[in-house]
């Protein structure tokens, strides 16, 4: 008789070839492209893979983190490149931006990323400490701070604000990851189990 860890162990290896395959065919066609970005696709993948194996929590969280964050900074840079190109003040354009990309972002991972924390509040008591929670996250997680001032500060010297955007969302974003998993989805929620218990 087979053991489900032996069936899982062959399920695992034909779904690793299967992804390899996949992935390779992928990064290959973006080297040829954009070599610098098909490296950096291929160091992700093999990285979230080697996580995969020994942390498979964790790495469904953070790739959720990322996709929903992805979206959230697709959100943002658009509104960011939009305003500045209208004429509106950098560090304006980067509040608005980010102030409104943060919302998306504490929507998306308070449903997805984290809503396995969510699940032993009442509705009731989601629905009442939901403003109070999205203010936590914005004071925890300090991305707003940090690129409004950054990305302002670093374009009146005269960096072009693309890259002043790249350095600070890539800082602003494994603060935000390491800030609600601690912070504002991990502690702040045991919180709130323990005064409604």
């Amino acid at each position: 008789m087979v053991s489900v860890r032996t069936l899982t162990s062959v399920i695992i290896v034909k779904e690793r070839k299967h992804v390899e395959q996949n992935l390779a065919s992928f990064t290959l066609r973006l080297f040829v492209k954009i070599p610098i970005l098909g490296w950096l696709v291929d160091w992700i993948l093999t990285l979230q893979y080697i996580c995969w194996q020994k942390y498979p929590d964790l790495t469904i969280r953070l790739s959720n983190f990322l996709i929903i964050g992805g979206v959230s900074t697709l959100i943002q840079a658009g509104l960011l490149f939009s305003l500045n190109y209208c004429g509106v003040e950098t560090f304006e354009a980067t509040t608005i931006a980010v102030t409104l990309a943060a919302f998306v972002n504490y929507v998306g991972n308070r449903e997805f990323t984290w809503k396995d924390r969510f699940s032993t509040l009442t509705r009731t008591q989601q629905i009442i400490w939901y403003i109070p929670l999205y203010l936590l996250f914005m004071a925890t997680t300090p991305t707003l701070y940090l690129k409004v001032v950054g990305i302002g500060t670093l374009h009146k010297f005269g960096i072009p604000i693309l890259v002043c955007w790249i350095i600070f969302e890539t800082i602003g974003s494994i603060l935000n990851f390491v800030g609600a998993e601690k912070i504002s989805f991990g502690c702040i929620i045991w919180a709130i189990r323990r005064i409604s218990a």
